[in-house]
């Protein structure tokens, strides 16, 4: 949510979107698949310190380790998303109508 928020949304939101059915935040049935699998990112790296013993330090800072995972991995796939999302609107907004003369 800090990632979204302060740097995808630059402290912006559309708070009319926040309660429509498919609005901008609405994502796939109300799940932000992109969110959750960055969460699970963190948190397996996190075990995986556990398993690991060199990498035990990861472990015993995973809340610092995850959110950074997590946050970047989020940051990531949601640029890719919204990289995808503003070429569309560019290609929808493009104006084809013939000027007057």
């Amino acid at each position: 949510m800090i990632v979204d928020y302060f740097l995808l949304r630059r402290c912006r939101l559309d708070s009319a979107g926040l309660y429509l059915l498919r609005g901008p935040y609405a994502y796939s049935n109300g799940v932000n698949w992109r969110a959750v699998a960055s969460l699970g990112a963190g948190a397996l790296l996190a075990l995986l310190g556990l398993a690991i013993p060199p990498l035990r330090w990861v472990y015993d800072y995973a809340w610092f380790v995850g959110f950074a995972v997590s946050g970047a991995t989020y940051y990531l796939a949601m640029g890719a998303q919204r990289s995808v999302a503003t070429r569309a609107a560019r290609v929808a907004s493009v104006d084809v109508s013939v000027p007057n003369r």
